[in-house]
């Protein structure tokens, strides 16, 4: 990651493939995240679904997670929430909350409070961070 924030990219992704060839899976979310970043979306994917092959069952999402992050973070707002919603059509309703974050951010609060109210139908738990982050969502002015 420092020679990444440092902006030596290709050590830095040399690094990361050399990480996951030894089977290191948070390599390739790191890699994945590194080509979304650099606008590079369809090797991002493919590295995020080569995740999705290694991963503990219970972090599939993590890869697509970095590409969504990575494409917020470039400016790509709907691309990020696009493969946010996929994510939640595939079973993961915890990306509620990822989508309802998302929407914050970008001063949506009425679209956050739709999408928390969503996920608490979907059975989500609703305590502590959850609940701050729905009466985030009331009051536009925070």
């Amino acid at each position: 990651e420092l020679r990444e924030n440092q902006g030596r990219i290709r050590s830095a992704r040399s690094i990361y493939r050399k990480m996951a060839s030894t089977g290191n899976s948070y390599a390739l979310v790191k890699l994945s995240a590194s080509y979304e970043q650099a606008g590079a979306s369809a090797e991002a994917e493919r590295l995020a679904k080569a995740y999705e092959q290694i991963a503990d069952p219970g972090s599939t999402s993590a890869g697509w997670l970095a590409v969504a992050d990575a494409r917020h973070e470039r400016g790509d707002i709907g691309g990020a929430e696009r493969l946010l919603w996929e994510l939640v059509e595939n079973g993961d309703t915890y990306i509620l909350r990822n989508i309802a974050k998302l929407r914050l951010k970008m001063g949506d609060h009425s679209g956050a409070k739709e999408v928390l109210r969503l996920a608490v139908s979907s059975g989500l738990p609703c305590e502590g961070e959850f609940m701050a982050e729905l009466e985030q969502a009331d009051c536009p002015d925070s």
